[in-house]
C-alpha cells in the first residue's frame, strides 16, 4: 500500500523510485499536496493531543512541533525533522537553524512565519529533541489517521505543501530555493507553476490562527 511504501522510503529500507521512469522532457513532476482540510485537521489534531497518551505507559503524542516545522518550514522529516534540537529552533527572532553536517547539501536559515511562531509557542515541551524518537512511529501513525490523512500520506507531503503554499503567497522563486535549501528543477517548475494557481488557498494557510482554547 501507499502508506507502507512511504514507510519504507522514510525508513531507507527501499529507493523512493525502486522502478524509476525517466521523465519526459517537458513535464511536470506532480508530488501531493494536502487539502485545506487535511493540513488544518493535521494541526488541530496534533494541538488537541500533545499529552495524549496511547496507553498508562505509553509516550506523549507530543508532535506538535513536528507538525509546524514540517508544514510551515518545509523541512525534510528524516534529514532535518528527526535531527532537530530545540536549541535550533529561535522562535523569538524567527528561524530554524540546519547545520551543515546533516548531509542536506548545505547548511541554511530557515525562516519561521508568524503563524507558526503562535503555534510553535503553544508546545508544551520545549526542550531537548524536537521529536521524541521513543514509540514515534506508533504516536506519528496514530496522529496521521486521526487528523484523517494517514491513507494520502507520503513521505514529503507536508514539504510539497509548503513550498507550493509559499510561491503562493510570496511568488518569489529565489525565496524558495533558500528556504528549501535545494530541490530538483522539475520539482521546483511545479512548485512555481501550482502554486501560481493557489494564492487564495496560500493566504488562508499563512494566515492560519489555532483556537485560544488550547
Amino acid at each position: 500500500t501507499k502508506a507502507l511504501f512511504s514507510y519504507g522510503v522514510e525508513q531507507g529500507y527501499i529507493p523512493e523510485n525502486p522502478i524509476k521512469k525517466k521523465t519526459p522532457i517537458g513535464k511536470i513532476v506532480a508530488p501531493s499536496i494536502l487539502k485545506d482540510d487535511q493540513w488544518q485537521s493535521l494541526v488541530s489534531t496534533a494541538l488537541a493531543s500533545q499529552d495524549h497518551r496511547n496507553s498508562e505507559r505509553g509516550e506523549k503524542i507530543d508532535l506538535l512541533a513536528c507538525v509546524v516545522l514540517g508544514l510551515w518550514c518545509g523541512l525534510r522529516p528524516e534529514a532535518e525533522l528527526k535531527r532537530l534540537d530545540w536549541s535550533d529552533v529561535n522562535i523569538d527572532d524567527g528561524f530554524v537553524n540546519i547545520h551543515d553536517d546533516w548531509k542536506v547539501k548545505i547548511g541554511r536559515l530557515v525562516t519561521i512565519p508568524s503563524c507558526a511562531k503562535d503555534l510553535l509557542r503553544k508546545c508544551k515541551r520545549q526542550n531537548g529533541a524536537v521529536i521524541n524518537p521513543k514509540n514515534f512511529r506508533r504516536r506519528w501513525d496514530w496522529l496521521r489517521k486521526t487528523a484523517g490523512v494517514f491513507e494520502s500520506w507520503d513521505s514529503d507531503i507536508m514539504r510539497h505543501t509548503y513550498a507550493s503554499m509559499h510561491y503562493g503567497y510570496y511568488g518569489d522563486k529565489q525565496k524558495i530555493i533558500n528556504e528549501l535549501g535545494h530541490c530538483n528543477d522539475s520539482m521546483l517548475r511545479y512548485y512555481i507553476n501550482h502554486g501560481a494557481k493557489m494564492k487564495n488557498r496560500a493566504q488562508l494557510f499563512f494566515k492560519y490562527r489555532s483556537s485560544d482554547k488550547y
